[in-house]
């Protein structure tokens, strides 16, 4: 028969026991803070984990509903397969059912997954097999890594351009070799940067292929795209670590002085600027302005995306205006036609008067004055006419310089009788216009009679000038450029105002001219837009006005 325990053998017992489950529930206490610890690493993981077991998903944390779409209560009820790609399914379905097997293979892999809405992201899962709820399943970590394969792709595109140079450029091909080894060799080093200012770069990456330039917090450049550099006419290496205002022109800075508070605020801005190139000129830009931050939120840079609307503007102008042209054009037209059937009748009665007072001599050179004065408004007519008038004329090659040299030989009484000389700078090597000689003439006289009237006694700014003798001169210019032919005549007289310039091509515009209707340079424009060509007014640096036209070598 066994002995009965003391009652000190009970107490150590007792005492044992308590110990134990203190114990039990200290370990206990600290089983259910690192299960808390490593639910909260879980769910608050940067990638996507979930558990697989028969084909069906049977854990899974937040960022697979971030990068599935789906919610925790839809990704249970469907097979994983369903997230993968259809053209990816076959070889994620393989893997999967090999790893369960235990075959040996790389657990780390990617494959496209498809997004609740539709869109089709980039993942890289790294797989295992574990034991869940006593079955055998795979522990799958998947990260969104759609933005480097972007990345990827760009820089594989960028290999493969830079290849192609060195298949074409031999000489250096030690050169680019070292570069493209240290450039990859950069990438390498440099891809957690990249990762943190992924944000700032997939800003620029989807911008539109114009001037790109980035700025840091002070309004310094920090990068700039090819794009920039043709526009401004600066290499990348000229412009890092200049500030911005460097290329802004002057008039325009209080505005970005303003404007860059504005950024600070994370306030976008577009504007429409002029910046200066490196030739001293400068550009029209269209400026989307976007502030970026730093990954807590702070006002870390200024995204500056320019675009060239020099084309645009002047398309904008000629637009206007041509709109202009063709309503003053109609009316004119309308005047013209009524003025001329009444003055057609005038002069015909003259003409029968002279006929019957043939020795009537005092009456007859009365007569002469008259015809002459109504064959003056008669010219008038017709140049109101071909303000609306559709172009009827003859097409053929025209020798541009040729007309030039006619030209002058008709007006050469004018020109003398105004002492005005002519320089003529005529290349060669100029193609002929498809055009018709005389259109191509009136505008050389309307330009010639322009210029005469500016040197001999025009007004300028309220003020009337006339120009020594000695000094008078028109030059004429003509060259190839690129598909065009150009046609410069300039002359040595005071030049064209600020506020002519915006006018000086409309109808009836004569704050230039003493007499006359104000249509010459209005009929120019015309006949040159006609063969779709340009003509545009300036001023030299060295003084006088210039009108350079443009015309297609078709």
């Amino acid at each position: 028969m066994a002995q009965k325990p003391t009652y000190e053998e009970l107490a150590d017992s007792v005492r044992d026991l308590q110990d134990s489950v203190a114990k039990m529930a200290c370990l206990e206490v600290k089983l259910r803070e690192s299960e808390n610890k490593y639910r909260q690493l879980v769910e608050n993981a940067n990638d996507a984990i979930l558990i697989l077991q028969d084909g069906m998903i049977k854990f899974m944390n937040q960022k697979t509903s971030e990068l599935t779409g789906y919610t925790a209560d839809e990704l249970p009820k469907m097979p994983f397969i369903d997230l993968v790609h259809p053209e990816d399914r076959e070889m994620v379905m393989d893997r999967h059912l090999r790893r369960l097997r235990g075959e040996e293979l790389s657990s780390t892999y990617s494959f496209r997954v498809v997004h609740k809405t539709g869109r089709v992201d980039w993942g890289q899962v790294n797989a295992v097999t574990v034991d869940w709820q006593g079955k055998k399943s795979v522990l799958c970590f998947v990260r969104n890594v759609t933005e480097r394969k972007q990345t990827e792709s760009a820089l594989r595109r960028t290999r493969y351009e830079l290849e192609n140079l060195v298949e074409k450029r031999t000489h250096d091909l030690t050169k680019v070799n070292e570069a493209l080894g240290q450039k990859i060799e950069e990438h390498q080093q440099t891809e957690e940067a990249l990762r943190r200012s992924e944000r700032k770069y997939r800003m620029l990456f989807n911008s539109a292929q114009d001037g790109v330039l980035v700025l840091n917090s002070e309004g310094n450049i920090i990068d700039v795209s090819q794009g920039s550099e043709k526009l401004y006419g600066y290499s990348a290496s000229d412009m890092l670590g200049r500030h911005f205002f460097d290329f802004v022109a002057p008039a325009f800075i209080p505005l970005f002085r303003e404007r860059f508070e504005d950024f600070r605020q994370l306030k976008s801005a577009d504007e429409e600027i002029q910046i200066m190139r490196s030739d001293g000129t400068t550009t029209d830009v269209w400026c989307k302005c976007t502030p970026f931050t730093d990954p807590v939120g702070n006002f870390e840079g200024v995204l500056i995306h320019d675009r060239e609307i020099t084309r645009i503007k002047i398309l904008r102008e000629q637009l206007i205006r041509s709109e202009r042209l063709a309503a003053t054009g109609q009316l004119a037209a309308s005047i013209a036609h009524e003025i001329n059937s009444p003055l057609q009748g005038v002069i015909g009665l003259i003409d029968v008067m002279k006929k019957s007072h043939a020795t009537d001599q005092k009456l007859l050179k009365n007569l002469t004055l008259l015809e002459g004065a109504f064959d003056s408004i008669a010219r008038t007519v017709r140049n109101l006419l071909d303000l609306n008038r559709p172009g009827k004329h003859l097409l053929q090659t025209v020798d541009v310089n040729r007309v030039i040299e006619n030209t002058l030989a008709l007006v050469r009484s004018t020109l003398k009788k105004n002492k005005v000389r002519t320089l003529l700078l005529l290349s060669a090597q100029i193609p002929g216009i498809i055009a018709t000689p005389r259109q191509i003439s009136q505008v050389i006289i309307n330009l010639v009679n322009n210029a005469v009237e500016a040197m001999t006694g025009s007004r300028h700014n309220d003020h009337w000038y006339s120009f020594d003798s000695k000094g008078r001169e028109i030059t004429f210019t003509t060259y190839p450029q690129d598909d065009r032919v150009v046609i410069e005549v300039a002359d040595n007289g005071p030049g064209i105002s600020e506020e002519d310039l915006l006018y000086i091509f409309d109808p009836f515009y004569t704050s230039k001219k003493k007499l006359g209707m104000g249509v010459g340079l209005t009929i120019c424009h015309g006949i040159v837009e006609e063969y779709s060509g340009t003509i545009v007014a300036g001023n030299s640096p060295t003084g006088g006005a210039v009108f350079t036209i443009e015309f297609p070598i078709r």
